[in-house]
Parts: C-alpha cells; sequence; structure tokens
C-alpha cells in the first residue's frame, strides 16, 4: 500500500508516516518500492512501521497533532498575506477609480469648451468613453476585490474555529492519556500485592 493508504488506515497524517519512513530508513530500504513518484510499503515494511508506532503512541500522537497545528497555523499566515494583498488592491482599485473620475470630469469640461471644434470634441468624447470604460472595469474589479476579501476572512474564521477545536481535542486527549497511565499503575500496584501459594493460588502478601 502507499504511504497515503497506510495513513488513512492508521489514521495518522501523511506526514507523520512520512518522516516515520525518513527516521527508519535504513530498516526499511528493502522493504519500499517507488512507483510512478509514489513509494509502496510491502507486509513488512507496514508490520515494522505499526509495531514502532506502538512502542510510542503517545509521542507519535503529539507529533500528529503538532504537525497539524502547524500546517493549520502556515495556512492562516498565508491566508493573511493574501488578505493584506487583495486589501493593497483594492486600494489601489479605488484610487485608480477616484482618479478616472476626476479625469473624466475634466474631459468633460473640455469638451463643453470646445463645443464649436467638432472634430477635437469627437476625439475627446472617443478618449472618455475609452475612460469611462476603464472604470467601468476598475468598478468590477473592485466588486471582485471586495468578494475575495470577504471570503478570506470567512476561510480565516473557519482555519481559526477548526484550530481551536484541535486545541481542546488536544488537551482532552492528553488527560484521557494521564487518566490511562494512573489506571495502570493502580493495577500494576494491584498485581503486586499478590503472592502465589505453593498450591497455585494467589492471594494478598
Amino acid at each position: 500500500m502507499t504511504l497515503k493508504q497506510y495513513a488513512d488506515d492508521q489514521g495518522i497524517s501523511y506526514e507523520a508516516v512520512r518522516k516515520q519512513v525518513i527516521r527508519y530508513a535504513e530498516e526499511l530500504k528493502d522493504h519500499i518500492v517507488k512507483q510512478d513518484r509514489k513509494q509502496y510499503l510491502d507486509q513488512y515494511a507496514v508490520k515494522f512501521l505499526t509495531e514502532r508506532r506502538r512502542e510510542s503512541p503517545i509521542i507519535l500522537m503529539n507529533m500528529d497533532q503538532n504537525e497539524e497545528n502547524q500546517r493549520l497555523r502556515e495556512q492562516i499566515e498565508t491566508l493573511r498575506v493574501q488578505l493584506m494583498t487583495a486589501q493593497n488592491e483594492l486600494l489601489k482599485s479605488q484610487d485608480e477609480r477616484l482618479k478616472a473620475q476626476d479625469r473624466i470630469i475634466e474631459l468633460q469640461d473640455e469638451a463643453k469648451k470646445t463645443l464649436e471644434d467638432r472634430a477635437r470634441y469627437t476625439a475627446l468624447l472617443e478618449d472618455n468613453e475609452a475612460k469611462a470604460k476603464r472604470l467601468k472595469e476598475a468598478e468590477d474589479r473592485e466588486a471582485e476585490l471586495t468578494r475575495q476579501v470577504e471570503e478570506r476572512d470567512g476561510q480565516i474564521r473557519t482555519i481559526q474555529t477548526e484550530a481551536d477545536d484541535l486545541r481542546k481535542k488536544t488537551e482532552e486527549d492528553r488527560e484521557t492519556i494521564e487518566d490511562l497511565q494512573r489506571q495502570r499503575d493502580e493495577a500494576q500496584k494491584e498485581a503486586q500485592s499478590f503472592t502465589r501459594s505453593i498450591f497455585g493460588f494467589y492471594r494478598k502478601k
């Protein structure tokens, strides 16, 4: 199976599997086949990786969670950069629109003053129409950038919510692990309080 298939089967991230394969590259060098830009694990590799994960489940789980948190932080930062870029473009578009409006007013004034010169008036009118078209394009671009900004705001809020949920889940998992460890320690203490008699029965010391 591929690394992604193994990750899905084990309920862990692809990145965690990839790092585990790199960590044990020497032990697995004859048990991983590369084909079509993908890596395939044989049965030995699958069993080996699974056993290594069972030897340190808490560490691996924390690694998976940290990697997921890091991925979300990077995604949030990327969206923030995109948002800032979109906002800058929006401001630039608004400035261009205002300049175009001012220029249209100037052209209209010039056209009125040169009404007697029909040829010049016609040329100015055509220029005015061209700038009006560019103004319309700028307004359309402004509307699109506004939509993108609102969409990215929603994406950031969604990712922040997911990050908060993951942090909460991580804390709950940590508490569960600590509780299981306490139960295991108590069970071990309880087991040590019994001794085997000569008849094969167990009794408390």
